[in-house]
């Protein structure tokens, strides 16, 4: 029984290898293993930077057999634009200098795992600044540029033109107190220009609640800002020129 059995083996291991051989010879069977396919997860845009003052778009991409998955924003908002499940859009709390971007797998158990994560910097523009007459505000400006100028507009790292100020309140201190002016353009109201000409040399000029129109259509309330009141000879002589 054993010899039968072995020269059975053996003649087995002889067709093995003829059939191997055969193999060889034409390349017709190729081998490879089979692995589970993975889930894999790309992020556009690709860079890691939100913006803080605004909408930002983010889509995300799945490869591989679909599970379900949780999207999360640690330090910011995150929702789903209507109609597209990956398609979001993020906006970040104000005083966030990070934010962290997670996908997290749903579980058979019913757990989850986290499978993605991408953090962001947070960048912000900074807002308009202010500028009365052409001059900058929290600088100095001479009492009589105030009153021929007339003219208040801001600026923007963001745009290359002047934005238009809707309205704003001027302030002025005097022993008797504060006193509040209101215009609601971007000129001196007469009030305004007579309280202007009481002004002397060392006085201080403060504007509030300046409402500042934005190419978005926004509206964008500026910080409250200064001005310093001087009386220089220079800009009067420059006049002088002018009239002649």
């Amino acid at each position: 029984m054993n010899r039968k059995v072995k020269a059975l083996t053996g003649l087995l291991l002889i067709l093995f290898a003829s059939v191997l051989h055969g193999q060889q010879r034409d390349s017709t069977i190729v081998t490879f293993r089979v692995t589970r396919s993975a889930v894999t997860y790309e992020v556009f845009p690709k860079d890691s930077i939100l913006w803080g003052n605004q909408e930002n778009k983010i889509q995300i991409r799945a490869h591989g057999k679909k599970r379900t998955a949780y999207v999360m924003l640690e330090g910011g908002h995150l929702a789903a634009v209507r109609n597209n499940d990956s398609l979001y859009t993020a906006t970040v709390n104000d005083t966030v200098v990070t934010a962290l971007l997670s996908i997290r797998e749903k579980m058979a158990d019913g757990g989850s795992r986290l499978v993605f994560s991408k953090p962001y910097r947070i960048k912000r523009i900074p807002p308009p600044v202010l500028y009365v007459c052409g001059v900058k505000t929290d600088s100095v400006i001479d009492k009589q540029q105030l009153i021929v100028e007339d003219l208040l507009y801001a600026r923007s790292e963001q745009y290359k033109f002047r934005l238009i100020i809707e309205s704003f309140d001027m302030i002025v201190l005097s022993e008797k107190g504060e006193s509040r002016f209101h215009s609601v353009n971007n000129h001196f109201t007469l009030e305004q220009r007579r309280e202007i000409h009481k002004l002397v040399p060392g006085n201080t000029l403060f504007f509030e609640n300046i409402r500042c129109l934005m190419p978005s259509g926004e509206v964008k309330t500026l910080k409250p800002v200064q001005i310093f009141i001087d009386d220089t000879n220079k800009y009067k002589v420059g006049l002088r020129k002018l009239e002649k």
